[in-house]
Parts: structure tokens; sequence; C-alpha cells
């Protein structure tokens, strides 16, 4: 069976984009961009079409100078590039580098962490982008992972499968390190959807889970990548962040911490402030789930 062909619009930019090896939560980005649309990502704020963003980001903890320093390199404008974040999170706390801010549109906050950082009015809408998975893909379902607990490690993380499984108890480890295309980006989802349990050291597999209305804990091997992201993305469904080191742990904080406690953000509020023109069947199914 032939791969679908990967590489969406030149504009939507992700952490190893163009590479072999692509890190799953980021490569979400060739989803939702197939899934919304392949019209023009505009900047709507006046209510009319105004011009053509520069640099898109449908995803990610990707607020920072550094990145948007990158960014406005990459760039096509001459002046003034214009650099469009949909829902995406912050790294830390700081507040941005008030002239790299003049270029940023931002579109929507992962959480109220970043929209407190970034100065965001309060009504700003709220919400990781990948919680809106269960509109655009149904999972198809693995019955051999179904009685499995997994863990979903770092794309960095240097333990091996052995140690992961020996430390934790899991029964399996998924590796958010996946190949180039929308095939392994699909088989991913089906894995993390699939399990009975998972122990997430990858956001998004967390965010996945989430938004499937799955049982996951938060996971920390030795080393939490970027604390603030699992912070605001709590915060944004509503709970605290804590870390578990093994599986009984991590069942025994979802039960006190998540089960039914778990808020999600409404997605027709996620889909309105979209870079793109969000198709109407999309809204519908968003209107359906509310």
């Amino acid at each position: 069976m032939q791969k679908a062909r990967l590489y969406s619009d030149q504009r939507v930019g992700y952490w190893r984009k163009g590479m072999r090896e692509l890190n799953f939560g980021d490569a979400l980005s060739e989803m939702l961009y197939r899934a919304l649309t392949k019209r023009n990502m505009r900047d709507r704020r006046a209510g009319r079409y105004k011009r053509d963003f520069d640099v898109v980001r449908l995803i990610g903890s990707v607020i920072s100078d550094h990145q948007i320093e990158i960014d406005l390199t990459h760039s096509r404008a001459d002046r003034a590039p214009k650099i469009a974040f949909w829902c995406c999170g912050k790294r830390d706390p700081h507040p941005l580098n008030e002239e790299l801010q003049r270029h940023c549109v931002f579109l929507g906050a992962r959480g109220p962490l970043t929209r407190d950082a970034l100065g965001l009015p309060a009504e700003t809408t709220l919400g990781d982008p990948a919680l809106l998975l269960p509109l655009l893909y149904a999972p198809r379902i693995d019955p051999s992972l179904a009685d499995k607990a997994i863990c979903v490690p770092h794309f960095l993380e240097p333990k091996t499968d052995r140690q992961l499984i020996e430390e934790t108890g899991v029964d399996l480890v998924v590796r958010p390190n996946i190949a180039a295309s929308l095939d392994a980006i699909r088989l991913a989802i089906d894995q993390i959807v699939s399990a009975r349990f998972v122990l997430c050291g990858a956001l998004h597999a967390a965010i996945l889970r989430c938004a499937y209305d799955l049982p996951f804990g938060y996971f920390d091997s030795g080393y939490v990548d970027v604390p603030f992201k699992w912070d605001d993305f709590a915060a944004s469904v509503g709970v605290s962040a804590r870390f578990a080191s093994n599986l009984p742990q991590g069942e025994a904080f979802y039960a006190e911490d998540f089960d039914g406690k778990i808020r999600k953000p409404d997605l027709l509020a996620i889909l309105a402030c979209a870079p793109i023109i969000v198709p109407r069947a999309l809204r519908s199914r968003a209107k359906e789930l509310k």
C-alpha cells in the first residue's frame, strides 16, 4: 500500500518538519491542516481578510523568543512578517520580547498559563487543537492492546524500552518517534487509543487520551520535559499536574485527580479562532459533541 504523501503548505511549521523521523505530537500539524481545509490561511481579525500569514503554528509548545526568531528568519515577507499561533503554548512563564511579539498573532492559547504569560485577555479561547482529533479521525482499535498498559515516553527519552517496562510495570512501550508519513501518524493514534491505560511522558499522548475520554497518567522517568507545558494543559481541563513514576501510581493518580474531574474546553470555540476557514461539516460535528 502506498503511503500517504506528507508535508503541507510550507508556511505550516513544526519541529523536525522535513526530516525522516518526526515527533508524533508535532506531526499532528499535518492532520490538523488537512482536516481543516486547504484554503489560504489569513488574518481575519478585522472581520475581513487582511493578509496572509507568513508562518502558521497549529500545535505545540512553540511560543518562545527563540522560535519566533527562527520563524522570522524563514518567513517570506520582507516587511513586518506575521506568525500565527493557533492555541499553542509557551514553554515558560516569562514574557516575550516586545519587538518579537509584535510579529505574532495569538489565535487562542493552549491553557491559562500561556494566556497569562502573554498578557492576553481573560476571554481568550483556550484548548489544545489535538482535542479536536475525535472530530477528525476514527481510530482503528487494535484488540491485542485492549487489556494492555503502555508507556509513551518523551521523544528524547534515553532509557530503553526494556528499562521502561521493568521500572514502570507497563506491558509495552510506544515511542512517539515516527516515520514521516500520515500512515505513521494514524498508527500512533491507533495504538495510543487502543490501550487500557497510558503513562504519558509525551504531552500529546496525554492530550490524545483526554480527547477520546480514556484514562492516562503523567509520567516522570526521571526527567520531565518543559514542566510549564504540563501544568498549562492540566489547567486548561480543570485539573492539576501530578507525575507518576510507575503504572500503579499512575492509575491511582488518575482515579484521584482526573477521573470525572476533567472539563474539556469548547471545541467550537477552538475551531472558531483557527487561522483557516473551518469546513461546515467539521463545525457541525463539534456541535453534536457539545
